[in-house]
């Protein structure tokens, strides 16, 4: 198979999909090493979390001070960290990552990832990425 790229409107265009791959699997290492590490603030830039709340999906990025629940949804999910990693429970590395389409009742919709994962067998995650970052999804239901 022969490709041409032509070099007009290339710097426009969305990276490649293997690279965006790429990027995306150096994001779900640093934070799966966070795990791995038990540096439970440091994992907490690396997470957003969605919650279902009055008849829709609130989204927070608990890096963001602003969010009036931010506390009480940084500490539900780095206990959820702590509960599943802590105490020798450690990650191993990724697997895999592959694109997934966004749930279109969420807003706003986010580009979305599936990232595999070894403890114990396989497990995986969702990443979603806010702007230029990529963050680990965690769902809290109440």
């Amino acid at each position: 198979m022969l490709v041409i790229l032509s070099g007009v409107g290339c710097a426009d265009q969305e990276p490649p999909a293997d690279a965006e791959l790429a990027r995306i699997e150096r994001r779900a290492e640093e934070c799966l090493a966070l795990a791995r590490s038990e540096a439970w603030d440091s994992l907490a830039a690396c997470v957003l979390v969605e919650r279902w709340q009055d008849a829709g999906w609130v989204q927070v990025r608990l890096e963001d001070p602003s969010h009036p629940q931010r506390a009480e949804l940084r500490a539900r999910a780095l206990e959820l960290f702590q509960r599943l990693y802590g105490g020798g429970k450690s990650p191993g590395g990724v697997h895999a990552v592959r694109m997934k389409m966004d749930d279109p009742d969420r807003k706003p919709p986010l580009p979305r990832a599936v990232v595999t994962y070894r403890h114990g067998d396989f497990d995986s995650f969702e990443m979603a990425r806010v702007g230029e970052t990529w963050h680990w999804v965690v769902t809290l239901w109440d």
